[in-house]
């Protein structure tokens, strides 16, 4: 499991991400509206091993890395460093 505190919504969410059941990466991303809270999860990507990891880029985007099990690195980057803006294309 991996999180990153949301900072721009306060103490109440937070950017999250695991291996789910299948192997893949499933994320939870803050929605756009300061509102609508909880998780909302999604599962992208092919296998992996191990646990994902997530950091802010020099943007503030979020970007999530893994391990494939094609021992490549995979990544996923924010498409604009703000909550609610969805993950962009795979890149490895």
């Amino acid at each position: 499991m991996a999180a990153l505190w949301a900072p721009e919504r306060g103490a109440r969410e937070a950017f999250l991400a695991h291996r789910g059941s299948r192997g893949r990466l499933v994320t939870s991303m803050p929605d756009r509206d300061k509102d609508v809270s909880g998780t909302h999860w999604h599962e992208s990507g092919g296998m992996f091993a191990n646990a994902p990891a997530m950091a802010y880029d020099a943007t503030g985007a979020v970007v999530v890395t893994v391990l494939g099990t094609d021992g490549r690195l995979h990544v996923r980057r924010q498409l604009f460093p703000a909550a609610g803006s969805p993950l962009g294309p795979w890149l490895s």
